[in-house]
């Protein structure tokens, strides 16, 4: 990544960390927890009554709302490592 791509990152990690750290943030990921046990449940319950398109259309949802959760869950890790990446990459240029 370049220097303007991982400063938007950056950015942008810091929108969802402002969020996060507000009681949106825990409702917003309390109501994503939830969204994934029921669609875990769903799956569970009838995987052997599911069309083969509708049990690939339950586990793309499923994938969906654990990747949108990892990205609300990691934002800080997330941050953290692209201020690195933009700080080395800072003394390289110099």
């Amino acid at each position: 990544m370049d220097k303007k791509e991982i400063e938007k990152s950056i950015g942008n990690l810091k929108a969802i960390n402002i969020a996060m750290d507000s009681e949106g943030g825990d409702i917003l990921v309390s109501t994503y927890r939830k969204d994934v046990l029921m669609s875990m449940d769903k799956l569970a319950y009838n995987f052997s009554t599911l069309s083969h398109i509708e049990l690939v259309s339950e586990c793309a949802k499923l994938y969906s709302k654990l990747e949108i959760l990892r990205t609300l869950k990691n934002s800080k890790k997330n941050e953290i490592i692209a201020e690195n990446d933009l700080k080395e990459l800072l003394e390289l240029e110099s």
